[in-house]
Order: C-alpha cells, then structure tokens, then sequence
C-alpha cells in the first residue's frame, strides 16, 4: 500500500504518522525525512505568499522563505518524532536514526502489548485522516476494546466495558448493575429515571474503571471514560454532560462522590494544531511544542483527563488490568485485529 500523502503541510503530527504508516508499507521498513520532503510540492499552496513590502525588490526570497519554512516545518516533523521516542522509549515500536544531512525511522517489529497498541491507534488515527484506504473494519469497536484494557491501569484498579454494544450482550441496566456489585456496592438494584427508553445503549460512557480499598466500603475513585475514534467533533464530546443528564440519574444514591472524567483517543491529544495558523492569529512567535503543551491546558477543561495513543501505551506498559479473567480473550482479539491491518498495509 501506498500511504496518501499528507493532508496539511502545518499539522505536523499527521506528518509524523505518514512517516511511520510508511515505514512499516515500506518493504525496507524504514521512511526518511527526505521521503517526507518530497511530498512538499503538492502542497506549496498552503503557505501564504509574503506581502509586497517584504519583497524588497529581491526577485529570490519568495523562494528563499519557502525554502526556510519546508526546513522549519520538517524540523519539527523530526522534532515530534523524538518527542514519541524519548516518551515512549522501549515502547516506541520505531528506531530513530540521525546522520549529518538526513535523518529517518525503522520499524522495530514487535509482539509485545504495548508496541501492538500503539500500531493499533497509529492505523485507526490514519484511516480516520484519509492516509490508508482501504481501511480496516472495526474501528470504534477496537479503539473502546484498548480503553477497555488499559484504563485499569490509570489509577491501578480494574474496568468494566459500558460501550454499546458490548461483549457480553447485557442490557444497560444489568451491566451498570453488574459494575457497581463489582465495585463492592450492596443490595443494588437501580431505577431508570422516567424520560429514558429503560434500556439505553451506553448512556454516553463507554468504560468505567475504579480503585476501591479492600473493605469494599462506598469511597473510591471512579473513571467514567468515552472512546472516540472519529475526527468528528471529538473534542465536543466530554463525558461531563453525560454524567449530570444521563448516567447520574440512573445511578442515583451509587452514584461516586470522588470521579474522573475522560477521554480516550487514538491519536495525539495536539494532532490537530496547527501552529502557523495560530501565529498568523495571535501573533505569538511560539514553537510547535508550546501550542502543543497549550493545546493540552485547554482541552483538559473541556474533556477531563485525555488518554491518548502514548499514554494508552505507556499504560499497556504498566500492565493489563480489567480484573476479570476475559483478558486472554480480548488480548487475541486485538493481536488479530493488528495482523490483519498490518497486512492491508503491506500487501
């Protein structure tokens, strides 16, 4: 397969995605930063042509200031890189190399849990911007499938599966009911408030994890977590209102005094900034890793906390934790589901 070009020159983590969706269709396994360079001309247009007055009569700087932006904008390309690999470290499924005139990256094939989910989130974030086509099947289910067996391991507890439709084929209530009794609640039975259908799909919350205390005792940190793997207004989509309008109610007196909003997605939380688009804005001279860190303070106001491709990974690296016994099942769903992308995109 032949990975699509970028979709903007400015948005600099679809770049370094490219770059990795490439290396691993790569028959050498590996994408340099000159592969990269050679997808500018198509998008030349992007940039806006310099005003008259910084012309200054000199008939080169038109191309020299193209020049200097292609090189700001792949320095920052190889900057994000380096960012997921110091990150990431052993996790990081790519091997960073970086010589006097050019740089690049091979894929490190893997098995391990952690380097699979990270390839995972890397062709769900690229089908869902166009890179690969066509796109593998499954792709919400999947995504909610790593939250899943992950988000235990935020707050070292175990998690329940909310999302519709679920593994287990229970209805709303029964699996709600189900997660609290796992919680260590007694005597539950809830009520649905009067405007619901009595037996709503997810109530907008696709995983619950907790840490309780080993008396079982009401007190204890819960997550309520919505998947999204869909470009869509992603960033409107916080659990928040869920809470106070749908899944509050029907919890009722069990409902946690001490939560966690999140959210979980497959690409990095700043994939969508685009820095030269702001400093054209505001006028604030600031790196692409400063919007990124801004991108950050932002969003964790809107969305809670936002569990994205690296930190779903540097969970798998602490370690599965749902606290049921269907880990082995669900762990070969997702090897299957990560061999069967791999080979839409080597084939």
């Amino acid at each position: 397969m032949q990975p699509s070009a970028v979709s903007g020159r400015n948005l600099v983590a679809a770049a370094a995605d490219w770059m990795e969706i490439s290396a691993i269709a790569n028959s050498r396994f590996r994408c340099s930063g000159k592969d990269l360079a050679r997808t500018l001309s198509p998008l030349a247009e992007e940039f806006e042509e310099p005003d008259q007055d910084e012309l200054l009569g000199l008939a080169d700087v038109e191309e020299s200031m193209l020049n200097r932006r292609d090189e700001e904008w792949l320095g920052d390309v190889l900057e994000e890189i380096q960012f997921r690999a110091d990150a990431l470290r052993e996790c990081y499924p790519f091997k960073v190399v970086r010589v006097a005139n050019d740089w690049w990256i091979e894929w490190q094939k893997s098995d391990a849990v952690p380097q699979v989910l990270y390839e995972v989130c890397l062709v769900i974030t690229a089908a869902r911007d166009g890179i690969i086509s066509p796109q593998p099947d499954r792709l919400d289910g999947i995504l909610q499938l790593a939250a899943y067996l992950t988000a235990g391991s935020l707050i070292k507890g175990e998690s329940h599966w909310m999302g519709f439709p679920r593994p287990d084929g229970t209805g709303f209530k029964a699996s709600l009911e189900t997660c609290l009794k796992r919680m260590g609640y007694r005597n539950v039975e809830l009520r649905p408030p009067p405007w619901t259908y009595r037996n709503d799909q997810d109530a907008g919350i696709d995983i619950i994890s907790w840490k309780g205390f080993a008396d079982q005792l009401p007190g204890r940190l819960v997550v309520f977590g919505q998947v999204a793997s869909g470009r869509n207004q992603w960033k409107d989509k916080s659990v928040k209102p869920f809470l106070d309008a749908d899944i509050g109610p029907w919890l009722g007196v069990f409902r946690p005094g001490t939560l966690i909003e999140a959210m979980f997605v497959p690409w990095p939380l700043y994939s969508e900034v685009n820095h030269v688009e702001r400093l054209r804005r505001t006028g604030e001279h600031k790196s692409f890793r400063d919007w990124a860190h801004d991108e950050g303070l932002h969003l964790e106001k809107k969305l809670g906390i936002i569990v994205d491709r690296e930190r779903l990974v540097e969970l798998a690296s602490r370690g599965i934790s749902t606290g049921l016994d269907d880990e082995p099942t669900h762990l070969a769903t997702l090897r299957n589901w990560h061999s069967a992308a791999l080979a839409l995109l080597t084939e």
